[in-house]
């Protein structure tokens, strides 16, 4: 075969945010590509999930052959026992090569994909659900073949500070009769699965459709802030 492999940072929705893909190596059943994935400090990594590795026989004429699949879930990174990393803080793993989970017509799947991945958390404070990630194939399917670990959880910041300051609108709809609005925020936290954690609001400035607040958002929860996924932010006109 002439083996390559995608590799895929995916988030909570299931998309394939990042892509990087190997080199082939040309005639080889056990080939090692020793390619090094690394993202860094990289907003595509919000609300990461797994890794995932597709292996493919490359062909000069047609579509490439599907040789297998394996995913390592974000769980896993962040649960790894210090004894199973190695003095840089890379886990080696040994992964089975498997079908894809979505496809009927995938045929017999046999190897597997050894890789080398470090998950470092960034100390960010003013965007603290930003991870650092390596991830380096080093490849020998012996053959065809997903092998998925353990069950998907998201990458999450272990503890965060957030302030939000809410501070004007500009040009908004006019909703009254008199050609104003009388507008008020919202603020919500959001996690990964579209619960609310907290919703806070704003006053209301009346007859105007460029509002100033100059809110600073009060009593955000730690709970919220090491959990929520995205800030959800509305502006509504108060009707009486």
């Amino acid at each position: 075969s002439d083996p390559y492999v995608d590799a895929y940072i995916i988030d909570d929705r299931v998309n394939k945010v990042v892509k990087q893909s190997t080199n082939t190596i040309t005639k080889t059943l056990n080939p090692e590509w020793n390619f090094m994935l690394k993202m860094v400090h990289s907003k595509d990594l919000i609300g990461f999930r797994e890794i995932r590795f597709d292996v493919f026989d490359r062909d000069i004429i047609g579509s490439n052959d599907f040789l297998g699949q394996c995913v390592v879930s974000a769980h896993q990174l962040m649960t790894a026992k210090p004894e199973s990393k190695d003095e840089e803080g890379f886990i080696d793993l040994t992964l089975k090569l498997e079908k894809r989970e979505e496809s009927k017509d995938d045929g017999k799947i046999r190897g597997t994909l050894e890789v080398r991945i470090r998950a470092v958390q960034a100390e960010l404070p003013c965007n603290p659900n930003l991870p650092s990630l390596s991830a380096l194939t080093t490849g020998r399917t012996t053959g065809r073949g997903t092998g998925r670990t353990n069950p998907s959880s998201t990458f999450r910041g272990k503890s965060v500070s957030l302030s939000i300051l809410v501070k004007s609108a500009t040009n908004l709809l006019a909703m009254d009769s008199g050609g104003t609005s009388d507008p008020y925020a919202t603020v919500a936290l959001i996690d990964h699965n579209g619960k609310q954690l907290v919703k806070r609001s704003s006053n209301t400035i009346k007859k105007t459709l460029n509002p100033v607040w100059d809110w600073d958002v009060p009593r955000i929860p730690r709970s919220a802030m090491n959990e929520f996924e995205h800030i959800q932010l509305e502006i509504f006109d108060h009707d009486v």
